[in-house]
């Protein structure tokens, strides 16, 4: 009877994806109540295998609606045949390694770096069911060579923030922290690379120290925004955008995914306020002849 239960809210709920209808959060609840950390594989939409558990909200989706940003996933995917080189900084349970490691030339490398190593251990298991080659590495981004309190409300491990995130019974470790330059010190890699940032607050942290040199080695970078984490972790929308290396891109913004408008990238300036409903920024390379 539970099976049968379970299987008909799941096919509601990719009903509702898929059109929109009201009822959709309080379904999606009930089915993660149901199935509360009980081991799922899953494939995507995009044709990739992970082993999930439902309690964490990235999770949650990935069971239920089989995609995670699908706005940001449909650029990923567009762009992988251009990219030699995919950074996934706060990889969380690789979902974005993987799509990249899909569709993305033979030859083509992935990076993933997540700050809670509980995260690095799941990306590696969803790029080795797929066998895909990917490196993952175990650091949290920040401004200096040390080591910083890691928190996450103890259901969303994949939030895990170096600021104080929101939420009862917060998990707590010590993790190693580097400047992301440092990492790309070791790296041998083109300038036709796409760099994804989703460190819940500490986004700006990463772009204090990526000089323009530096970031010229991505064509595309994405990063989640978000003011209030932002605020959590010590920093100001207004830090970010007067960092001189958004200089040499166009930036765009990424609808979420509830938003009552359609879901497409849109052209944003720099110096206004940014959308409601825009949860991710995509800053695309000026072309050289521009």
């Amino acid at each position: 009877m539970k099976d049968d239960k379970n299987k008909m809210i799941k096919k509601l709920l990719i009903n509702w994806a898929n059109s929109r209808l009201p009822g959709r959060s309080s379904a999606f609840r009930k089915y993660c109540r149901r199935n509360n950390e009980i081991p799922h594989t899953i494939v995507t939409r995009h044709g990739f295998t992970m082993a999930l558990k439902p309690r964490d909200s990235v999770e949650n989706q990935l069971i239920v609606y089989r995609e995670f940003e699908p706005n940001l996933s449909a650029l990923i995917k567009s762009l992988a045949h251009e990219a030699r080189f995919f950074i996934d900084v706060g990889c969380k349970v690789g979902y974005f390694s993987c799509l990249f490691a899909k569709y993305a030339p033979s030859g083509n490398r992935v990076l993933s770096i997540d700050a809670n190593p509980a995260m690095v251990d799941r990306c590696r298991t969803n790029l080795g069911l797929n066998k895909f080659n990917g490196e993952v590495l175990n650091y949290a981004i920040a401004e200096a060579v040390g080591e910083m309190t890691l928190s996450w409300p103890e259901n969303a491990p994949s939030h895990a923030s170096l600021g104080e995130p929101k939420g009862k019974n917060l998990k707590k470790i010590k993790v190693p922290t580097i400047p992301f330059p440092h990492l790309l010190d070791r790296l041998s890699w083109t300038h036709e690379s796409i760099l994804k940032v989703d460190i819940e607050g500490f986004e700006i942290a990463l772009f204090r120290t990526l000089t323009p040199e530096k970031a010229s080695q991505f064509k595309h970078i994405f990063f989640e925004y978000s003011e209030e984490t932002y605020t959590n972790c010590g920093f100001t929308p207004r830090e970010l955008w007067s960092l001189p290396l958004w200089d040499n891109y166009e930036i765009y913004g990424i609808f979420s995914a509830n938003a009552n408008r359609d879901l497409l990238p849109i052209s944003i300036p720099k110096n206004s306020t940014i959308p409601i409903g825009v949860e991710i920024i995509w800053a695309k390379r000026r072309s050289t002849s521009s």
